[in-house]
């Protein structure tokens, strides 16, 4: 009987070290969790920070001709050296259907490229300066 008392008492405190280590962790990650991320506002919201001035604009133009003229052509028409190969081909971003996008649109697709086609994304090459530098150029220069 007395074997079976100390048996109960083990398995008691036991539970109760268990309980409170449980608890202590619960605890510690609700105090530590980080807090929620807002969420980001869709890209048609996403306004261009950056002021169409020449430096802007001849930055945009820089990397336009660098990363973008291969497959959208120097002009911006969908003609670029790479575009016969690319199915679907390349965006003519001198369209209607490009000048109706907006500046935070234009931007997401260039920063998160375009799913079944041939457009990367840029998010990992260009800092967000530069690509908004390039919706600069395409709104200063490609699309005037």
């Amino acid at each position: 009987m007395r074997g079976r008392r100390w048996a109960v008492a083990a398995v008691a405190v036991l539970l109760t070290v268990l309980l409170v280590g449980a608890a202590r962790a619960v605890a510690r990650w609700v105090v530590e969790a980080p807090p929620p991320v807002a969420a980001a506002p869709p890209a048609s919201e996403l306004v261009n920070p950056l002021k169409p001035d020449a430096e802007t604009v001849a930055l945009g133009r820089r990397l336009f001709l660098q990363n973008c003229a291969f497959c959208h052509g120097p002009g911006g028409q969908g003609n670029g050296r790479a575009a016969p190969g690319l199915i679907p081909p390349p965006e003519d971003l001198t369209s209607v259907g490009v000048r109706r996008l907006t500046d935070g649109q234009i931007y997401t697709f260039i920063s998160a490229g375009v799913p079944k086609t041939a457009m990367p994304a840029w998010e990992k090459v260009l800092d967000s300066g530069e690509r908004w530098a390039l919706v600069t150029f395409i709104r200063a220069e490609i699309q005037r």
